[in-house]
């Protein structure tokens, strides 16, 4: 076996170990693909208040991917943990790759990165997130590289999976584009695709354009819904995002020794890859800054594993201009070897050091949402309309029932009613209730304006608060429908 194939089979293992070791933390957001994946596997279509369409999913490979999971016989969630540690281990061996071109003498540096991606404490804790994001920044890389070298079949496959997986994929376009161009310029010799190669990017293309066409025949848009939901509800200027991804950087030590050794390695090095890949990181957050949302802890993961592959190919540079290369190339190797020991240790410490918090944090908010949906699994029955402050774990656990979705991600009427208020105006959420009029109401205190509208008149007369002890201790409130007569 070669010590390529080695490190790859090292790099599985620890992602593997990361599956094992940390605790599953899925994201709120992560429930609302795992309800339409069910209700694609029970046949009631791809929607989430069947038979209503409405494209609140922003991810279509993996929903489709957990209901074929379920459909199997497969739990929904154990299946989204898998395809999560999946995509990172994808992304990790990406780079491993990726360094191929960006240091094309020595491993050290491909080790360095890959390493570096599977233990940084926010990526790692993502893939554990139930979400779709370890697995678009597998793409990214894959499609970049794949470009750099000239595959444009191998280019179009990824591009169409990024696209399945996430649509702000289409900036990978114009980087991708750019090094398939440069590398023709270049007048590299190039072997043809096989066969295999060609017809996988096929398949992928034509998956990708049944999707689109699909969905706009059955959506009457291939434009998740949940895009203007959440400019509407969550409005972010551009200074304000700037101040944000400030906050981010600042928290993240590691991204902070990466960030100038990235920088170097893009100016000193100008390899076509690292150009690429940095200029997918300017489209990416120049789209995030303008476009006009908050950035939530996800959004900001595609740029941070390319980020610290720049800096690994940064430091290989840097040694080699401190002159550790020709006869002293082992000296430079071994400095390498030593900087990677220590960002995993360093790395694998600071995941340990955060478990524990993040657990509680996670049980503290979705775990509270978890109690309040049992309550109601047992006290509503099928087709009731229930109004929710946060819609992915109550959502989830209460299928058959009607979830009206207060962030109108899945339920425009919601949007409709929001248009023109902002959060605080109790408003849009008095129009929700007397419009929709839900036979139940279930949010954390800090949602829904309930504490401005639970005591007044008509909301009083219309509604009784559930007497659940176990449910208000954990920050919760229920409310029902009084019912005439």
């Amino acid at each position: 076996m070669t010590t390529k194939w080695s490190l790859r089979i090292l790099t599985v293992l620890v992602i593997a170990g990361l599956g094992w070791w940390l605790p599953t933390l899925f994201f709120d957001d992560a429930y609302i693909t795992f309800r339409y994946a069910a209700n694609i596997a029970h046949g009631e279509g791809f929607s989430y208040n069947p038979p209503e369409r409405v494209l609140g999913a922003t991810t279509p490979l993996l929903t489709l991917l957990l209901a074929a999971a379920a459909k199997l016989g497969f739990d929904i969630e154990s299946a989204a943990l898998v395809y999560g540690l999946i995509g990172h281990a994808m992304l990790c061996l990406a780079v491993f790759e990726a360094m191929r071109w960006l240091v094309p003498e020595g491993i050290s540096p491909a080790v360095l990165g890959a390493l570096a991606c599977a233990l940084h404490p926010h990526l790692a804790f993502t893939a554990v997130g139930g979400m779709e994001t370890s697995l678009y920044c597998a793409w990214i890389v894959l499609a970049l590289t794949a470009a750099a070298s000239g595959g444009v079949a191998l280019t179009a496959a990824f591009l169409g999976a990024a696209l399945l997986t996430r649509p702000d994929a289409v900036l990978i376009l114009a980087p991708a584009i750019w090094l398939l161009l440069r590398h023709r310029r270049a007048g590299r010799d190039q072997s043809a695709a096989s066969p295999v190669t060609l017809a996988a990017a096929g398949a992928v293309l034509v998956m990708t354009a049944g999707w689109l066409l699909f969905a706009t025949w059955y959506f009457g848009s291939p434009v998740p819904h949940s895009i203007a939901a959440k400019r509407l509800i969550h409005p972010y200027g551009p200074g304000q995002v700037l101040a944000e991804l400030g906050r981010f950087l600042s928290d993240d030590y590691y991204l902070i020794v990466a960030l100038p050794l990235a920088v170097w390695g893009v100016a000193a090095t100008r390899r076509p890859l690292a150009r690429g890949l940095a200029l997918f990181v300017l489209l990416y957050l120049t789209t995030l800054v303008f476009g006009g949302v908050e950035p939530f802890a996800w959004y900001i993961n595609p740029p941070i594993p390319i980020v610290l592959a720049l800096a690994a190919a940064g430091l290989a540079d840097l040694l080699a201009r401190a002159g550790l290369r020709g006869p002293r190339a082992a000296t430079g190797a071994w400095v390498l070897a030593a900087v990677t020991v220590v960002t995993a240790v360093v790395m694998t410490l600071d995941l340990r050091r955060q478990a524990p918090g993040l657990r509680d944090d996670w049980d503290a908010w979705e775990g509270t949402y978890e109690i309040a949906a049992r309550w109601l699994m047992n006290e509503s029955q099928p087709g009731d309309r229930i109004y929710v402050g946060e819609t992915g774990v109550i959502g989830y656990l209460l299928p058959h029932r009607l979830i009206i979705d207060s962030s109108g991600i899945n339920s425009p009427e919601v949007t409709r009613l929001r248009t023109g208020l902002p959060e605080r105006n109790a408003e849009w959420s008095r129009r929700i209730i007397r419009e929709l009029k839900p036979d139940f109401i279930t949010t954390s205190t800090a949602y829904l304006n309930i504490k401005v509208i639970a005591g007044e008149p008509w909301f009083v007369e219309l509604y009784e608060k559930v007497d659940a002890p176990l449910v208000e201790r954990e920050g919760q409130v229920i409310y029902r429908l009084r019912r005439v007569g």
